[in-house]
């Protein structure tokens, strides 16, 4: 998720808004395509970034250990800087690479434990049948 900001540098307050598109590869799940439309600003020091980044990653339900999509639509604002810190990421000459915050961004929006749905029955504790696709033969 590279951004050439070369003509961004140039002046201070300049502004630049790009789509641009990458991968995100959820710990416990497959890589699935991302799209962040954001607007870069040159503070002087840093560049500012705002905007949005979505995903629909492939989660596991916990409950039922179905997989299911999960649609991500997460606000990204950031700082850039050549002298980064704790407070801004960093960037080197004249490409910006948004991959880790991005990344970063998605992950802390994954649920904790995922659920295919708020009703989801999940699996009987004695033979392990899905109960959302109807009862088993255990007796209850």
């Amino acid at each position: 998720m590279r951004i050439n900001i070369a003509e961004l540098k140039r002046e201070v307050g300049r502004r630049l808004s790009v789509r641009v598109q990458g991968t995100f590869a959820p710990e416990d799940g497959a890589p699935v395509p991302c799209e962040a439309a954001v607007r870069l600003t040159n503070l002087g020091e840093a560049i500012a970034v705002e905007g949005q980044v979505t995903t629909v990653p492939r989660l596991t339900c916990s409950r039922c250990l179905e997989t299911f999509e999960y649609p991500l639509a997460v606000r990204l604002d950031e700082e850039f800087s050549e002298h980064p810190d704790e407070d801004a990421f960093g960037y080197a000459g004249e490409v910006l690479d948004l991959g880790e915050a991005v990344r970063q961004a998605l992950e802390l929006a994954l649920p904790m434990r995922a659920v295919c749905r708020e009703d989801c029955r999940g699996l009987c504790p004695s033979c392990g049948h899905n109960l959302n696709q109807g009862p088993c033969g255990c007796s209850a």
